[in-house]
C-alpha cells in the first residue's frame, strides 16, 4: 500500500511542502545502515559530518515521490537525483559560521528539489521555512538573487546574527512554518525555499551516529 502525503501551502507565497509519514518501507535496516556509517566532512555550509549514499534506497519509493513530482509540482517524470548523503549536525553554535545562522536557500533554481528524511524524533530538531522581513521574499530564484543579497549585506552591516542556530524570528527573518522531525517522516519542497534546520538547544552534539540528528538529504532535479 502506498503512503499518504500531505501538501503544505506556506507562508504569503504558497510554496508547498509535502509532508509523508511512515515514507519507506525499510526505515529500520536503512537507520541501522547509517548508525553504522562512516562520515567526514559535510559540504562548506553544513553544520556538521556527512556520508554520501547512493540514492537507490529510494527505489521502493520511486512511485510515489513520481506522483507527488507530478500532481504536486506538475513537472512530470523528467526528474533524477543528482545528489544525496547522510547528513548529522555536530558543529556547536560557537563555531557556526554566520551564513550557517541565518536562514539559507540550496539554489536558485527553481527545477531542483530537496527530500528530507528524518531518522529521529522532534527531540533531534525539524526544519523551519523563512521570509526575509525586508523583502518579503520566502524564495529566492535567479530575479530575486540580487535584491535578496543587498537586503542581507546591508543588514549585517547593521548587526550580525546570534551565535547560535536560527529557531525563531528576529529582525532579519520570520517564521512562517515549522515541520517537526519524526522518525521515516520525509518533506520534500522546492530547493529555493529559505529555510534552516531547527536544532533544539540541548541536542547531543556529538559525532555519534547513534545520538545525533540523523537525516538523508537527497536532491533532485529536472532534466
Amino acid at each position: 500500500m502506498m503512503a499518504s502525503y500531505d501538501v503544505l501551502d506556506i507562508g504569503c507565497e504558497g510554496q508547498k511542502v509535502v509532508i509523508i509519514d511512515d515514507f519507506h518501507p525499510e526505515f529500520e535496516s536503512l537507520l541501522q545502515r547509517l548508525q553504522q556509517g562512516r562520515y567526514g566532512p559535510g559540504h562548506q555550509y553544513y553544520p556538521g559530518l556527512q556520508m554520501p549514499m547512493d540514492p537507490a534506497h529510494l527505489m521502493p519509493c520511486a512511485a510515489l515521490i513520481m506522483e507527488i513530482m507530478t500532481n504536486v509540482f506538475e513537472v512530470g517524470a523528467n526528474i533524477h537525483p543528482v545528489q544525496c548523503a547522510a547528513s548529522m549536525v555536530t558543529t556547536p553554535p560557537h563555531e557556526l559560521s554566520v551564513a550557517q545562522r541565518q536562514p539559507h536557500f540550496d539554489t536558485v533554481d527553481s527545477g531542483r528539489f530537496a527530500l528530507l528524511h528524518y531518522m529521529g524524533g522532534p527531540d533531534k530538531g525539524g526544519t523551519g521555512f523563512y521570509r526575509q522581513r525586508i523583502t518579503g521574499f520566502e524564495y529566492v530564484d535567479d530575479a530575486r538573487y540580487p535584491v535578496f543579497i543587498d537586503a542581507q549585506e546591508r543588514a549585517l552591516k547593521e548587526s550580525q546574527p546570534d551565535t547560535q542556530y536560527m529557531k525563531g524570528s528576529d529582525e532579519r527573518f520570520e517564521k512562517i512554518a515549522l515541520i517537526e522531525a519524526k522518525p521515516n517522516r520525509m518533506i520534500l519542497y522546492r530547493s529555493y525555499s529559505l529555510h534552516s534546520c531547527d536544532i533544539p538547544d540541548d541536542l547531543d552534539l556529538k559525532p555519534d551516529p547513534k545520538t545525533a540528528r540523523l537525516t538523508i538529504n537527497t536532491f533532485f532535479q529536472i532534466m
